[in-house]
């Protein structure tokens, strides 16, 4: 059964430097041969006002470690919000001998961009999850709607690191930001992983800078 824990944080990252920090079960490995983690997000943002803000690893769990599901509500200002996100670390039903990580929610808004006339990013009934076994290990990633990018501009099969551009709302500045969706990747050990959604602010250099990740999972089955 899933608890529910809700965190609602309403820091106003204006005015002077102010650092905010979130973090929840950052629990070491307990066993170095089948690990996994997932986090429902994290961020580092930071403007020409000198403000600074991080979330690290928000509501996260990590393999071998016992806990129950969790579901998250979290809003930082105008900046981003999740809505009944959860992460969850375990095996998958049929055996013991695997391992299951994933992270999703029922909404993520992204609405830092609208400070500078960008959009309004949200996401919905999303998740992404890794499955390891004695053959190997794979991510999977859904979104069951995206608003605020280009029509069409995800795909319902989303492929492996389908990027996204947000162009500057005044034509010939640099874009406000690189999306890339279901960035896969590897551990450093070999096993999978993948965030769902990765952001990068202005890329090309802009008011502000920083990288939001929603939905990170990884795993591995180990020797």
């Amino acid at each position: 059964m899933r608890t529910r824990c809700r965190t609602v944080l309403t820091a106003v990252v204006v005015g002077t430097a102010m650092t905010l920090v979130a973090e929840m079960n950052g629990i070491a490995l307990a066993q170095a041969s089948a690990q996994g983690s997932a986090a429902i997000g994290k961020a580092d943002i930071s403007d020409e006002k000198g403000n600074h803000l991080v979330l690290n690893r928000v509501g996260g769990c990590r393999f071998n470690h016992r806990s129950d599901p969790r579901i998250i509500d979290l809003k930082v200002s105008d900046v981003l919000y999740f809505d009944d996100a959860y992460s969850d670390c375990g095996h998958n039903s049929d055996t013991a001998k695997t391992v299951r990580t994933r992270a999703g929610a029922k909404l993520f808004r992204l609405g830092v961009l609208q400070r500078w006339n960008g959009p309004k990013i949200e996401l919905t009934d999303y998740e992404a999850a890794c499955s390891a076994d004695g053959d190997g290990s794979g991510t999977t990633a859904r979104v069951g709607g995206v608003s605020g990018l280009p029509e069409g501009s995800v795909p319902v099969e989303i492929p492996a690191n389908h990027t996204v551009t947000v162009p500057s709302p005044t034509a010939g500045d640099p874009p406000m930001a690189r999306i890339t969706f279901n960035k896969v990747g590897s551990t450093r050990s070999g096993g999978s992983s993948t965030d769902l959604m990765h952001v990068k602010l202005f890329p090309e250099g802009g008011p502000a800078s920083g990288e939001v990740s929603v939905a990170s999972v990884s795993c591995q089955m180990g020797g």
